[in-house]
């Protein structure tokens, strides 16, 4: 079985650990910002804050690159997906935002290794960027052409039931002419754009796609244990702390720099005035996602040891950083794990479609809420409040 030694890798992403720090949970690091695009634009046409966007035309304008990994729609299905090293920023242009299903991002690397790239920048997920490091441990060539890795956090990716739960939100004149779905559109945090073929657009709300987000993950995605993307030369994503949430000048991003070449490329944009920015300690960017770290690093072992009930096809996990487990965290990948194996029948699904959205949400809001243990009491009792409309 293939093996993944995340400590290993560690060695090999940040051989120079000098000026560096470390947080067991967010792993090695040189300093973290809250950060936003200073371009109204590219702002209003990503996820969260734009930085990748602001980075990404900043290294083509100064030729610092000449390619990017791009992940666009390519037909009138919404799982079509062209992926392919873009060539400018025009090119690239389209592949903002967040993409919640399974799409071979790997396959572009042929372009890299046989094409005419010499300096590509590569944004992935977690494991397409650990994956991208084991395959440079074995192509120097690849290891060359590589300017950059940029790494989304990430809590899961889904299976293409998402894609079809979401349709089934939509009138049924609407189902057959969806063209594409952006998950994350509009003000941040974003809800659901559809666009149909005709032009026209429907929204859904962003709860739709969250309270799914178990149910329909992919296997694999049960058995990950990054979501800081902790290999990556800069590592972005949302900054759910309320402070920042309750802003309502529009998205901000967490931007780490971890290596050297990573914080000089953050700190480029800075000097040029292309992103704003404030400094971030390690404390709140962990306490920022401390649902993911619950899942990700308290949740990895009892699904590792209740596997058989969920099996997939997973390397060995070597190396590691997870938090100290007890009953109710084994208790919840139980409920988790059953969950899916009842997801996986057809019945489920055809029921699932026909029922009011409200009652889909109330039906997945315990396991949403298991599998995010920290200050579970006290969000319980917020909720019953706010329920009661007690103050």
């Amino acid at each position: 079985m293939n093996v993944v030694d995340y400590k290993e890798l560690e060695s090999q992403v940040f051989a120079e650990k000098e000026h560096m720090s470390f947080e067991s949970l967010l792993g090695y690091y040189r300093k973290g910002f809250i950060a936003r695009s200073t371009n109204q634009n590219r702002l209003d046409n990503s996820a969260s804050g734009g930085v990748v966007s602001e980075l990404i035309h900043y290294l083509f304008e100064n030729k610092q690159i000449d390619g990017v990994l791009a992940l666009q729609p390519g037909g009138a299905n919404p799982i079509d997906y062209n992926c392919f090293i873009a060539g400018s920023y025009d090119e690239w242009d389209g592949s903002q935002g967040s993409h919640y299903f399974p799409i071979p991002v790997m396959t572009a690397l042929e372009q890299i290794m046989i094409g005419k790239f010499r300096n590509v920048a590569i944004i992935g997920i977690p494991c397409q960027i650990t994956a991208l490091r084991l395959a440079q441990k074995r192509m120097k060539k690849l290891e060359r052409r590589i300017f950059c890795t940029i790494g989304g956090f990430c809590g899961g990716t889904t299976t293409f039931k998402l894609i079809d739960y979401l349709e089934s939100r939509l009138d049924p004149t609407d189902i057959k002419q969806v063209a594409s779905i952006r998950f994350r559109a509009g003000k941040w945090p974003g809800n659901i754009k559809v666009k149909l073929r005709d032009g026209r657009e429907r929204w859904l709300d962003g709860i739709e796609r969250d309270f799914q987000s178990y149910t329909t993950m992919l296997p694999a995605c049960l058995y990950c244990a990054d979501h800081f993307n902790e290999l990556a030369d800069i590592s972005v994503g949302d900054p759910w702390l309320q402070d920042i949430i309750d802003r309502d000048d529009g998205g901000y991003s967490i931007a780490i720099g971890r290596t050297e070449h990573g914080l000089g490329l953050l700190s480029e944009l800075i000097n040029e005035s292309r992103i704003s920015v404030e400094t971030i300690t390690a404390e709140r960017m962990v306490r920022s996602q401390r649902g993911p770290m619950d899942y990700k690093k308290r949740g990895l072992k009892p699904r590792i040891a209740l596997k058989a009930l969920f099996p997939a096809k997973i390397p060995r996990i070597e190396g590691a950083r997870l938090i100290k487990t007890d009953i109710l965290d084994y208790i919840n990948a139980f409920v988790l794990l059953v969950l899916l194996r009842i997801t996986r029948l057809r019945l489920y699904w055809k029921i699932v479609k026909k029922l009011p959205s409200n009652i889909v949400i109330l039906i997945n809001k315990p396991v949403y809420f298991l599998q995010k243990r920290h200050n579970l009491q006290k969000r319980i009792v917020k909720k019953l409040l706010t329920k009661l409309r007690i103050k």
